[in-house]
């Protein structure tokens, strides 16, 4: 009997086992397993395995795992991989990295399975995988066809094997840690060589074996264009572009993005980062005719009445093409309030559960300096802010701003809470506060290389760094803004890692004010 011979039988039973969901008998580790890790080669099996719908091929990869090598002969450079310990294995130290993978694998087939749930049970099936609506991880990873599922599954488990450019580059960065800079690229092959090469018998379509290339090439993809900036027609352009046009290789990596993350830097753990990941997916997928349909979402939502629908369609097309049109209905009825110029309506602010943390949602009459205010008052409470998307009605003179804010410190009895939040913000707007001269002359010294570039035509990106507090340095970004620049702000960004804290904030200037002039007024700030 040849190795292929013998590996033809041995997967075959790995994948009847999973089928069924029976246990392979220990005995067999002496008999049609005895020394795979010599022998097992990639045959057609393979594929089979990855593309058989029933049981979990997480569980038959936890067999293999028992067998030394026998991954390794699989595929190649797995060996490396498993026994490496990377930046969340030295920090934790509670997980090795190929049970990990297998955790991730594990997690894609039960998101999967509830997706189909969900799918199966609904009334209208349709609402739920339009994504006019909020995305659900299960549902869109029910919608991935079985090459598509197989193909996630495949750059799951392969993930860190191909070399590829970001890995080279890593290496060459002696800034980094030895397990930063050495914590990928096990097999030693190219990535564009990686899947011909090593599965060129293992019977997987050629599509398959595509699209799990392009999913490692892409791991990052959505990060970047989240991190880059505010979601916009060009950052869903920019995602699209890398997709080639493809609306399955963009569900198909969006899968494989959250489930690659579900338990290192998470959606539990970086809620603002996946809420913008989530909404530069929604925008991309979104059908043509439905990207803009704001009398639909109304009227879905019971917002029948003229006078609401007037106000809210004065918010635009980036209010009702993002995720936070979801929320208009909390507010239309306050925003009504305070379009009545005989009323006295206060602010409003409300607390949007979003995972561990909060939305900050704010309605109110529109101010330039509301942006100060708000991180001002954020910051002197100790509330992390993360970012902020602030939108406009001008023919109303409104505003709807939307804050995210860090995870809340815990108390005592350990349960999280942002105590009077909500009414300290409202306080803070209505009484202008956090703006003044001297709060301006109190402000942390703590910017640094503080820059005014043009963003998009028309809106500029104020940007600035910071050793210390992300809040901090948002707030002191913000106030400068509206007292020195008399600009609008228009939305507010940051990142924090163990090399300091960098903010944005997007904002329009006065007309009297041109972008030298601006220059120069930021060049003194930090």
């Amino acid at each position: 009997m040849t190795d292929q011979d013998r590996s033809s039988a041995a997967l075959s039973l790995i994948r009847t086992a999973q089928r069924y969901e029976l246990p392979i008998d220990a005995s067999e580790l002496l008999t049609t397993f005895h020394r795979a890790g010599d022998w097992l080669a990639p045959v057609p099996e393979l594929a089979a395995l990855f593309l058989e719908t029933r049981g979990s091929l997480a569980s038959s990869f936890d067999f293999l795992s028992r067998i030394p090598g026998a991954e390794d002969r699989l595929f190649p450079g797995y060996a490396r991989f498993e026994s490496s310990l990377d930046e969340r294995v030295r920090t934790e130290r509670q997980i090795l990295r190929g049970p990990l993978e297998r955790e991730k694998m594990r997690e894609l087939e039960t998101e999967r399975r509830e997706g189909e749930r969900i799918l199966a049970e609904s009334r209208d099936p349709d609402r739920l995988t339009d994504t006019g609506y909020d995305i659900r991880i299960e549902v869109e990873a029910a919608r991935l066809t079985n090459d598509e599922l197989a193909a996630v599954k495949l750059a799951l488990k392969t993930k860190r094997l191909p070399v590829t450019p970001d890995d080279l580059l890593a290496r060459q960065d002696p800034s980094r840690s030895l397990s930063e800079r050495f914590s990928s690229g096990f097999s030693g092959i190219p990535l564009d060589d990686y899947y011909q090469r090593s599965f060129a018998t293992a019977g997987f379509d050629v599509g398959i074996l595509e699209l799990a290339r392009f999913l490692v090439a892409n791991r990052r993809s959505f990060r970047e264009i989240a991190d880059a900036g505010l979601i916009d027609d060009l950052a869903v352009k920019d995602l699209l572009d890398r997709c080639g046009g493809d609306p399955g290789k963009a569900r198909a990596l969006y899968v494989f993005t959250r489930i690659d993350r579900h338990a290192w830097e998470s959606p539990k753990e970086k809620p603002t980062l996946f809420f913008n990941i989530r909404e530069l997916y929604a925008k991309a997928c979104m059908p043509e005719d439905r990207r803009f349909d704001p009398h639909r979402l109304l009227g879905e939502a019971g917002l029948a009445d003229r006078e609401s629908r007037e106000i809210l369609l004065d918010f635009g097309r980036d209010f009702f093409e993002g995720i936070y049109r979801h929320y208009a209905v909390r507010f239309c009825p306050h925003l009504l309030r305070l379009a009545d110029s005989a009323g006295k309506a206060r602010p409003k602010a409300i607390l949007i559960p979003n995972g561990p943390s909060a939305i900050l949602g704010v309605a109110a009459r529109d101010d330039r300096g509301m942006a100060a205010s708000i991180s001002g008052a954020l910051w002197k409470h100790g509330v992390g802010l993360s970012q902020a998307h602030l939108f406009s009605a001008m023919n109303h003179g409104l505003a709807l701003d939307f804050f995210h804010l860090a995870p809340p410190r815990r108390n005592g009895d350990e349960r999280p809470g942002y105590g009077d939040l909500a009414a300290l913000v409202e306080a803070a707007i209505e009484g202008r506060l956090h703006r003044s001269d001297e709060d301006e002359a109190a402000l942390p010294d703590v910017a640094r290389g503080v820059t005014l570039t043009e963003w998009r035509h028309g809106l500029y990106r104020l940007r600035g760094e910071s050793g210390g507090e992300v809040g901090a340095l948002i707030y002191l970004l913000c106030c400068k803004a509206s007292r020195r620049l008399r600009a609008d702000v228009h939305g507010v960004t940051s990142q924090a890692d163990r090399r300091g804290a960098r903010a944005s904030v997007f904002l329009r200037l006065p007309g009297t004010l041109d972008l030298s002039d601006a220059r120069v007024i930021v060049e003194e700030w930090g």
